[in-house]
């Protein structure tokens, strides 16, 4: 009897293991690299595992097999999806660019450029119903040998042997199709090729968004440290920021904006790592608000200058000239309510409380601070009149004589970028513009190397450096002499 009851408790055990191992949503993504080979991921979503990693010739026949279903495909013509057993099937999802031909019912719509064919109505999922529908996360994952792959090219393959670019392609893939098959839609997140959030999803009732983040390597390797690092707080409010600086993104930063300052419960996090393996870890947790910089949540108790500098950023997003920009502000000024005499009485007002606040600096010097290593300092001059002005001190710049400025250094590219943009009033934005092909140029990369000199590049960029010297000649003659 005891030996009865054993073989019960090890077939029972083999049946709940096989009974979780097909447990989920099938997923597969068809995708051309090129004219001549396709990719076709296999993965099950419910127990965050990939099944296979094939490359095909896109002129070969290819046929095959998955949980409850057998694919056919030969470029050119439709994607036969067809089940191979009677009664209830696994759920299937479909990535793909051509046409499906189906032997059974099933639902299609479209992401992007694809057409999704789902065999199940997908349902939607809250974030608590999809931490019940995937398993126990992995917190760390045991050495396991590598999953065996399938290329077009001779040797031995693996998922190790992948390149980083792959494994990060693969990444960002099992995440989509994840939330593709809870029911939610992929957002615009991505800016300069690969800047920005690799996904932002949002569930068809529009209720819920998660933010996304994969990663073939963390330190250490966790989804959760994925999740800690690269999607903090403070990085994803500095991520929006950028992101409302790009046309293709800029709507998605409107919508986070507006999710953070009605509904910031609703907000979460999902860290992904694909293991050489093919076992996935994932981690989720809920956006927390507070830990997002006070200054970006209560603008009202920012300073002069912070608040200042903010509209400066928003005007760069939609004027690239000083002159069309101060347009867009007296005409956003009138649209508030303002008669038009009013702004140019408030803007008179503000002139001349700058001149009395110049004058007034008259009446105690400033002292010169002298250094080893002179930077420019500007003080106010003695006044200076003609028969014809009013009593209107000038502003001189002088600079003390000191080491040569031609040559690259983080001090030297953060300098002259400060001096152009607060100085000269140029935006990064018109900087960008000025420089277009050189590397390094972005507006995003300039309005970095302004806030802080240690966000410059590590490694010298001759190229940035010498565009700047050569486009802003004149100007770089009066900073550096």
């Amino acid at each position: 009897m005891i030996v009865n009851k054993k073989k019960i408790f090890i077939f029972l055990a083999l049946f709940l293991f096989i009974v979780n191992s097909l447990k989920g949503t099938i997923a597969i993504d068809f995708d051309e690299l090129n004219e001549n080979v396709t990719k076709v991921v296999t993965y099950n979503v419910g127990t965050q595992e990939l099944i296979s990693y094939d490359e095909i010739s896109s002129n070969a026949s290819w046929s095959k097999n998955v949980p409850s279903y057998c694919l056919t495909y030969k470029k050119g013509s439709p994607l036969i999806v067809s089940p191979t057993q009677q009664g209830d099937l696994l759920p299937l999802l479909v990535r793909f660019k051509g046409n499906l031909e189906v032997s059974m019912g099933g639902h299609t719509s479209n992401d992007s450029e694809y057409k999704i064919w789902s065999s199940h109505l997908i349902q939607e999922k809250d974030p608590q119903e999809i931490k019940k529908s995937l398993p126990e996360p992995l917190k760390k994952v045991s050495s396991e040998a590598s999953l065996p792959i399938t290329r077009l090219r001779p040797g031995t393959h693996t998922l190790a042997t992948l390149s980083g670019e792959d494994k990060g392609n693969l990444g960002e893939l099992v995440t989509t199709l994840t939330f593709l098959s809870f029911g939610y839609r992929q957002l615009p997140s991505k800016y300069e090729h690969n800047h920005g959030i690799d996904g932002i999803f949002q569930s068809l009732s529009g209720k819920y968004i998660f933010l996304t983040q994969s990663k073939r390597k963390s330190k250490p390797q966790t989804a959760e440290n994925v999740v800690e690092h690269e999607l903090n707080e403070p990085k994803i409010d500095g991520t929006i920021m950028e992101m409302e600086g790009y046309a293709q993104t800029r709507n998605t930063a409107e919508l986070l904006k507006n999710f953070l300052d009605l509904t910031p419960h609703n907000v979460y996090k999902f860290g992904h790592r694909v293991t050489d393996s093919g076992k996935i870890q994932y981690h989720i947790s809920p956006l927390e608000i507070v830990k997002f910089p006070k200054t970006r949540l209560k603008l009202t108790g920012a300073t002069e200058a912070q608040k200042v500098k903010a509209i400066r950023n928003e005007l760069d997003t939609y004027e690239n000239t000083n002159e069309k920009q101060l347009d867009l502000l007296l005409k956003a000024a009138i649209g508030l309510g303002f008669a038009q005499d009013q702004v140019m009485e408030r803007f008179t007002q503000i002139m001349n409380e700058k001149m009395k606040a110049s004058t007034a600096n008259l009446a105690s010097p400033q002292q010169v601070p002298i250094s080893l290593n002179p930077s420019p300092i500007v003080f106010p001059s003695q006044p200076s009149f003609s028969q014809n002005q009013s009593s209107v001190p000038a502003q001189v710049s002088v600079v003390l004589q000191g080491e040569d400025k031609s040559s690259y250094s983080r001090e030297h590219l953060h300098g002259f970028l400060v001096y152009l943009t607060e100085k000269l009033k140029r935006s990064p934005a018109q900087i960008s513009n000025q420089l277009s092909g050189i590397k390094g140029a972005s507006k995003t990369t300039i309005t970095r190397l302004c806030n802080d000199k240690n966000n410059a590049p590590t490694k010298e960029y001759d190229d940035l450096w010498n565009a700047l010297k050569k486009t802003f000649q004149e100007d770089f003659k009066r900073w550096s002499s």
